[in-house]
């Protein structure tokens, strides 16, 4: 019986626009999974902490707390898709960095709230931030990787988040009683500082297209808009 065509044998070429290299760095497949762990830690990092929350600002409404949540996820969900292709027509880098300073800066507004409007605006910039730098942080891990192991490192980038999940509330509540739950947001600051200064020396630029016009607004949004009456 004839064995497999040399072609068969052959790994799958790189995904358009990633960059291969042979030997990947363990501190630069470290660095996208803490990113990705970092921005879904802060999904449920909120859920131990609302009670403080609600203290220090005079008692807050159960229904205007769990908007903490909230405003966090809706625009997670919201600029996915939008993020995916910036990330594709900016770069996966330029965009996982960016992505990462807004939600440092989200995270500042966070921890300095004075009030509960202030604190819900930073959760949705918090939010869109981690939107453009979770695709982001995958298709940087995809560029790294050699094909025979993307699907390894995919598995523990995928873990990664899960973990930040399960560990947010810990994470929370534990900063809430040993400090104050402000450093819940604001032990984001120095993580994301430490990621500034080692994305640029460990993880590569994939291939951008600078002949390809800005996306509109219609590329960008996901779901369909009705035309005008």
């Amino acid at each position: 019986m004839a064995g497999p065509s040399p072609d068969a044998r052959r790994p799958p070429p790189p995904l358009a626009g990633e960059k291969l290299t042979n030997r990947p760095s363990r501190a630069a497949i470290g660095l996208t999974i803490l990113g990705s762990f970092l921005v879904s830690m802060d999904v449920s990092v909120v859920n131990a902490i609302q009670p403080a929350i609600a203290h220090s600002f005079g008692g807050a409404d159960t229904a205007g707390i769990s908007w903490t949540i909230t405003a966090y996820a809706i625009t997670f969900a919201a600029v996915l898709v939008p993020a995916g292709r910036v990330a594709d027509r900016a770069g996966r880098r330029r965009t996982f960095l960016g992505g990462l300073i807004i939600f440092a800066f989200g995270s500042l507004i966070c921890g300095l709230a004075p009030d509960l409007p202030v604190l819900l605006g930073g959760r949705v910039l918090q939010g869109a931030g981690a939107t453009a730098a979770q695709p982001a942080s995958l298709g940087l891990l995809r560029a790294v990787t050699p094909p025979a192991q993307r699907t390894l490192h995919t598995a523990r980038w995928g873990a990664g988040g899960a973990v930040g999940i399960a560990l947010g509330p810990v994470v929370g509540g534990s900063i809430n009683s040993a400090i104050s739950w402000r450093w819940a947001f604001l032990i984001n600051l120095p993580l994301v500082l430490l990621a500034c200064v080692l994305i640029p020396r460990l993880l590569p630029e994939t291939d951008r297209h600078p002949g390809r016009p800005c996306p509109t607004l219609s590329e960008l949004w996901p779901w369909p808009v009705p035309p005008d009456s």
